[in-house]
């Protein structure tokens, strides 16, 4: 009897035993499946801000599910605290604010409160927070670089992402910011994505290369600009600063052209004409004139190259494009063909063979297959162009493509309206009107207009002269006694030029226009049709914008850099 009570006890002890272990396996449970659902790309600097203690710990799961107001709120106080090493209410106290109890009608979280009065985050101006709204990429990047002001200065440059278009105008700056300093660096592709969804993983790594940007100073890799200054003998030569006004590439070099991220191109005094390819070490990469070696029609002009992102454009009439990260030609005939314009990321270019329109992306991949090249092709804006397939009996099909390679019928009355081959950005196209004849029978000039993919007539066909913009907005007049006009993608004015503006408007892929507006003034307006500023030039001088900064240069080689709004920022004597 004695041997069974005590082989019952052991059994039960067993039994408990196992309990208890199954216990611990299944509270252990959550946290192995949590940690296996943070990205591989993510997963050393997630793990590095719980260590610090900036994650609360039940914050440590769902990783790739998005963030919400209201936690976004609590991880800027829980980093505001590790910072500060003392509690937000020390921090508040010290600042003099209080939080308002009363500023919103659906939130009373201590948090959101303390973020609000810091001035991290508001509502919509009628008590309304939505602290269960998710929070999209440009947002988080304003309530980031709002809490960074909080430590200290943050200030940056422009940097043209490849969807600048998508950017609110609010955002620009947080993003500049934020990508100057590392937090947020956007993809491999140099796009930012501000209206896509912000995840937890990468609200924590963004919170931790922000805690280490306030610890440290930390910084991501500097932006470079084409800058001139005088040599012992007075001659300009040419070279790269940083955003600090210092040369990192010393003035050596007879041509520079705006930098590209990893490249610029160069040429060298006693070689003006060979333009070569170097990156931020000035190891050579590439030599233009032995690629142009390799064309099969020979180009007897050597005008500078220039970059499509990547992807490196050679030649005069014969455009031919090389992808620098692979080191191949594209593919296509070029022949009277080439790259015609980058916009939204995409490369347009055309087969002159084929007399086909197709696609690439900034490293020159091809992102049409032969099925899907066209006889039309217009400019993508915000992931969106009009194309069209060859003809067929007698009929032309257009159609609105966009990138996720969903494909809509356009409506166009072919009996009113002719499409202008090329003149197409987003969903807007450039038509002419039937061509009428005089008394003698003679062509009258084509009028032309504007009409939207789903057949609204944006503009009628009354206007002499027109173009889109690749910030998608019009310039036209009706006559050549009549002033240029801007137009707004709806068809509003909301620019009229000077009646001596030639035509000539430079953007700047991010929300400005400039242009020559006198002997010796040169204007940026916004694509809302603000003035910007006036800056006098002299009547030989040259313009550009560079990197989304305006550069003017002297014909003796001065240069000068300015922002958009006109202030003097990069002069070098």
């Amino acid at each position: 009897m004695k041997g069974d009570v005590i082989g019952m006890l052991n059994n039960k002890i067993s039994l408990l035993c196992l309990t208890i272990v199954l216990a611990m396996l299944f509270c252990y449970i959550p946290t192995v499946f949590g940690a296996s659902s943070i990205s591989p790309w993510a997963e050393k600097e997630v793990r590095e801000a719980i260590d610090l203690g900036l994650i609360p710990a039940d914050m440590q799961k769902d990783y790739a599910k998005n963030i919400t107001r209201a936690e976004f709120c609590r991880l800027t106080v829980v980093l505001l605290e590790n910072i500060y090493e003392t509690t937000i209410e020390d921090i508040l106290s010290q600042r003099g604010v209080t939080p308002d109890k009363a500023v919103f009608t659906d939130t009373h979280d201590p948090d959101i409160l303390a973020a609000n009065a810091l001035g991290i985050v508001f509502g919509d101006g009628k008590g309304i927070f939505n602290p269960h709204g998710e929070i999209k990429r440009g947002e988080a990047a304003a309530m980031l670089m709002r809490t960074a002001s909080l430590t200290g200065e943050y200030h940056a440059l422009p940097h043209v992402f490849d969807d600048a278009s998508w950017f609110p105008a609010w955002a620009r700056e947080s993003a500049y910011a934020a990508y100057a300093y590392g937090i947020m660096v956007g993809d491999n592709m140099n796009r930012f994505h501000p209206v896509s969804f912000y995840t937890r993983q990468e609200t924590y790594v963004t919170i931790l290369r922000l805690y280490n940007t306030i610890k440290n100073g930390a910084r991501e890799q500097e932006s470079l600009y084409p800058m001139s200054a005088k040599n012992e003998e007075g001659i300009y030569l040419w070279g790269y600063i940083n955003q600090n006004g210092t040369f990192v590439i010393e003035p050596k070099y007879t041509y520079a052209s705006e930098w590209n991220g990893q490249y610029g191109i160069v040429s060298l005094p006693d070689e003006p004409d060979a333009y070569i390819v170097i990156d931020r070490d000035e190891n050579l990469i590439i030599e233009v004139d032995d690629l142009r070696e390799l064309i099969p029609e020979k180009v007897t002009e050597k005008t500078p190259p220039c970059f499509f992102g990547n992807t490196l454009y050679v030649g005069e009439y014969y455009k031919f494009l090389f992808s620098l990260p692979d080191g191949e030609w594209l593919t296509g005939d070029y022949k009277g063909g080439g790259a015609r314009s980058f916009n939204d990321g995409i490369i347009r270019a055309f087969d002159g063979f084929s007399k086909r329109w197709y696609y690439l992306d900034r490293n020159g991949k091809t992102i049409t297959s032969d099925e899907e090249w066209f006889w039309f092709g217009g400019d993508f804006y915000k992931g969106v162009a009009i194309v069209s397939k060859v003809a067929q009996s007698g009929e032309t099909k257009y159609l609105l493509w966009s990138t996720d390679c969903e494909k809509k019928t356009i409506i166009i009355d072919s009996e009113k309206y002719i499409p202008q081959h090329g003149m197409a950005v987003g969903d807007l196209m450039v038509v002419s009107g039937p061509r009428s004849m005089d008394e003698s029978y003679n062509f009258l000039p084509a009028q032309y207009g504007v009409i939207r993919a789903d057949g609204i007539i944006i503009l009628p066909a009354d206007y002499e002269a027109l173009s889109l913009t690749l910030g998608k907005q019009i310039l036209a007049r009706k006559n050549a006694a009549e002033p240029y006009s801007l137009f707004d993608e709806t068809g509003k004015k909301i620019f009229e030029f000077n009646p001596d503006f030639d035509g000539e408007l430079l953007f700047d892929s991010i929300g400005y226009y400039m242009f020559r507006s006198g002997d010796k003034m040169m204007t940026v307006i916004s694509n809302t049709g603000t003035g910007m500023c006036n800056i006098e030039i002299n009547q030989d001088a040259s313009f550009r914008f560079i990197s989304g900064l305006i550069q003017i240069t002297e014909s003796n080689g001065t240069c000068r850099y300015y922002t958009v709004a006109g202030n003097s920022i990069f002069h070098v004597e």
